[in-house]
């Protein structure tokens, strides 16, 4: 796997800015982790850490950064402070405040669509109703050319997926223009890919899925084998899962 380096190089770095960190703070991670930590690092990889400088400063790489927010949340930060960073992770809630004044509705859409026989509402005027535009629309079509052929029942019924792992309408929009093949997927397989996750124990698929919308590209089988390989090397089932939440490009690597 093409990560494993950078896992080695951040491994690395966390056990030398440990080193600057109170006994008591210290002694709050799990042996366990350090150990794992210990055994996977670059051996090779010299890195001298200065706690007088920022993490940015000491040019302390992305991976290790997402450690460090992992290892704060579950072992050093207060109740408040652990609520904030899922809060965080979970997506600013913001967001559901501009849902509010969207000024479209699929159920209405589906109404009209399955409904008013004498009205046709067909793929491009559904995917205009999420705000995409033309222009998008046709790269859509030229990414994937079989949306083309899709009913609207088809492309609604991908929407009222994304609807049912508490997607808003943003997120919505931004998943379908970002990858239309998600639209061509069988419904079957795309539900086996979210039972699947929520199984492994991934709590914002919304937000994963916005951030990276490729991800409804795979099958569960191949998440889940990507997982097995890691655990195969010592890793915890809940860390690898942190750490695809925290790291969305790990998902282009499966």
């Amino acid at each position: 796997m093409g990560n494993i380096n950078e896992y080695a190089i951040a491994y690395a770095e966390i056990l030398e800015i440990l080193k600057y960190i109170p006994k008591s703070d210290y002694d709050k991670i799990p042996k366990e982790k350090l150990n794992l930590f210990d055994i996977k690092k670059d051996k090779k990889y010299k890195f001298k850490y200065n706690p007088n400088k920022t993490l940015e400063e000491n040019n302390v790489s992305k991976r290790a950064k997402a450690i460090i927010i992992i290892l704060f949340r579950d072992y050093w930060s207060n109740d408040t402070q652990r609520k904030k960073i899922i809060a965080k992770q979970n997506n600013d809630r913001k967001i559901i405040e501009l849902e509010k004044i969207e000024n479209y509705n699929y159920e209405d859409i589906f109404k009209k669509s399955s409904i008013n026989k004498n009205v046709e509402v067909n793929m491009e005027e559904i995917l205009k109703s999420l705000e995409i535009s033309e222009k998008t629309i046709s790269q859509m079509i030229e990414r994937c050319p079989n949306i083309k052929e899709l009913s609207k029942r088809e492309i609604l019924e991908k929407i009222e997926i994304l609807k049912e792992i508490n997607c808003n309408n943003i997120q919505i929009r931004n998943i379908v223009s970002s990858n239309p093949m998600y639209l061509d997927r069988s419904n079957t397989d795309v539900k086996k890919l979210i039972e699947k996750m929520n199984e492994l124990g991934f709590s914002t698929l919304n937000i994963l899925f916005d951030g990276n919308p490729y991800i409804l590209n795979l099958d569960a089988f191949e998440i889940e084998n990507y997982i097995k390989e890691r655990q195969k090397n010592g890793e915890l089932l809940e860390d690898i899962v942190d750490d695809m939440e925290s790291n969305l490009y790990i998902f282009q690597e499966i």
